[in-house]
């Protein structure tokens, strides 16, 4: 503990600096980086939030979350990021509050891995600024702060991987250093499938090295068992996706973002904003001066620490790019067929393999620490060196990470990196102050949300659905909405029919096959998607005309003027929020 008294507290300041104003509004508002903050953001705060409640209230019915209804172990329909509760559970229990439990564990758990980065380096080389370095490097890759740690907040929780490295590196092993290993495997594994499968078949391969090898036979075999029990232990916390797999024999098809796997286009999605291996070019530089400076001296001031530290960067560097790649990938407009090369073409339940990256971005940022110090070793040795030439070359270092980071500084346009905002993009959180809040909490009947489909054809409106989800939190009633990963069999033909509505026809059979007791309708949510990604200029033209969304608010202002009907009767509103009971018996 005494090891994160230096950099904890720097980098949580440093995250409260690139994230600005994010600090000032904890518990009012959210980030907004990506349009995927916009609906993967809410469902992982939705899970977090369901998961907390129900540990503290009913344990056994944690599976059956109270989206999707009335489909059984909703919560494994997407990601359930067990890994990042004991960040966010505490606080949520004692606030009630999920923006500031979420807000807190994006910054803290960024903080620590940066840390953890920090002191591995520091461990390796000696030298804080080569922590400083890696730490920076780590900070500095946009794919941490403006993709998915921002709109899916496990992924956040990556402080548990440096130190994986690290004890993995050791080519012998004790009880104690097994058991620890044993324990951040599972704490890590349990963040998200993404972060697990990397991480088993890269330590996998580690063990099978070191049993090949007489020396280090016996260590290979203490990685191995902790390893299987590891595995063992993330197979029992995550039976649930196996059990719904079993419920929904094509569920891999059920999902809002086609089954079809995007193929990877190098070198974008390897250096591109929204790849995880994408860190500033001179990290490159750093890495590249410093191996061949390592290579150089190795025969006449050999350093096998060092080495394994080197050998283990590169690894994990290489582990997470080679995961990446797609049976199919794309060179500069060539398509290059791997087909079952390709190490995803084994994963069909892995819908966006280059999170798979995350390993390497970790390899990446260690590789740039053990890099500066090889660098300043040789500045320090050098003829007329001074005691600030390596404080120099880090503040260069740091500078030119930053002007790529912030400005998009000696990055191609054809990478897609623009400059950055000048400050961190919040959206304003849902809050517990809908009047109609007391209404929603006094039964506990199934409420469905509208809207909760596009506007025209079969297609969901992920937003719409993850703000339901969130919305429930503040009163956890069965919600027929849901987002997630995938959905139950059933769920689209319900949200179709709850497009359709207040046809009668429509109620009537969403009542008998959910027994649906209430009805909100955001009147003024009709269009909302089409609008923001036409602010965004991801719309379609069809999709950016004017009044987009006009006649179904005005369809239902009008039959909330009326008072509704004896079926879909209107209980109470907010502005244009409309609240209907739907529990009377179908219209005659």
């Amino acid at each position: 503990m005494r090891e994160l008294a230096l950099p904890l507290p720097l980098y949580g300041a440093v995250l409260v600096w690139l994230t600005w104003p994010l600090a000032a509004h904890l518990g009012t508002h959210l980030p907004d980086s990506s349009f995927q903050c916009q609906f993967d953001l809410l469902q992982m705060i939705w899970a977090l939030a369901d998961q907390s409640h129900a540990l503290v209230t009913a344990p056994r019915a944690l599976a059956d979350a109270n989206i999707y209804y009335p489909a059984r172990h909703a919560l494994f329909y997407g990601d359930a990021g067990f890994g990042a509760l004991p960040y966010f559970m505490p606080t949520f229990l004692l606030s009630r509050n999920p923006a500031l439990a979420s807000n807190l564990t994006f910054l803290v758990s960024l903080a620590l891995t940066a840390s953890a980065l920090h002191i591995v380096v520091h461990r390796w080389t000696g030298a804080h600024l080569a922590g400083l370095v890696a730490a920076w490097t780590f900070l500095t890759t946009r794919w941490v702060l403006w993709t998915w740690p921002a709109s899916a907040l496990n992924y956040a929780v990556l402080q548990y991987f440096p130190l994986i490295m690290y004890l993995a590196a050791a080519p012998v092993a004790g009880r104690g250093r097994t058991f620890l290993l044993l324990l951040l495997i599972v704490l890590q594994g349990l963040v998200t499938i993404y972060m697990a499968v990397p991480m088993l078949a890269g330590l996998g391969l580690i063990g099978v090295a070191r049993m090949m090898r007489h020396g280090t036979r016996r260590a290979g075999w203490q990685l191995t068992v902790a390893l299987l029990v590891a595995g063992g232990a993330l197979v029992i916390a995550n039976a649930g996706y196996f059990v719904v797999r079993a419920e929904n024999p094509s569920v891999l098809t059920q999902t809002a973002w086609g089954i079809a796997r995007p193929d990877l286009q190098i070198p974008v999605g390897l250096l591109g904003p929204w790849a995880a291996t994408a860190v500033p070019v001179a990290t490159l530089v750093v890495i590249a001066v410093g191996a061949l400076s390592f290579v150089l001296r190795q025969g006449t001031d050999p350093d096998e620490r060092l080495a394994g530290a080197w050998l283990h960067g590169a690894f994990w560097t290489v582990t997470g790019i080679v995961l990446m790649l797609t049976p199919v990938v794309g060179w500069y407009g060539k398509r290059i067929v791997l087909g079952p090369l390709a190490v995803s073409s084994w994963l069909p339940m892995l819908r966006r393999v280059d999170r798979l990256g995350i390993v390497g971005l970790m390899g990446l940022s260690v590789l740039t620490g053990l890099g500066f110090a090889e660098c300043a070793r040789r500045l320090r040795r050098g003829p007329g060196s001074a005691t600030w030439a390596s404080p120099l070359l880090a503040l260069l270092v740091v500078a030119s990470l930053y002007a790529r980071y912030a400005y998009a500084v000696g990055s191609p346009a054809s990478l897609g990196f623009t400059p950055l905002p000048a400050s961190f993009p919040l959206t304003p959180a849902i809050g517990p102050n809908s009047p109609l809040l007391p209404i929603l909490r006094t039964t506990v009947g199934p409420l469905l949300e509208v809207p909760a489909m596009r506007l025209s054809g079969p297609a969901l409106d992920a937003p719409a659905n993850a703000r339901a989800m969130y919305r429930s939190i503040f009163h956890w009633r069965p919600l027929l909405n849901g987002y997630g990963g995938y959905w139950p069999d059933g769920f689209l033909d319900r949200m179709v029919l709850a497009r359709e509505l207040p046809d009668g026809v429509a109620l009537a059979r969403l009542r008998q096959e959910a027994r649906l007791e209430l009805v909100l309708v955001h009147a003024g949510d009709f269009g909302r998607l089409e609008r923001d990604l036409c602010a965004r200029g991801l719309g379609s033209t069809a999709s950016c005309r004017p009044g987009v969304g006009s006649a179904e608010r005005a369809t239902w202002l009008d039959f909330a003027a009326a008072g509704g009907r004896p079926d879909l009767r209107l209980i109470a509103r907010d502005g244009e929020d409309l609240l209907f009971d739907a529990s009377a018996g179908a219209m005659k």
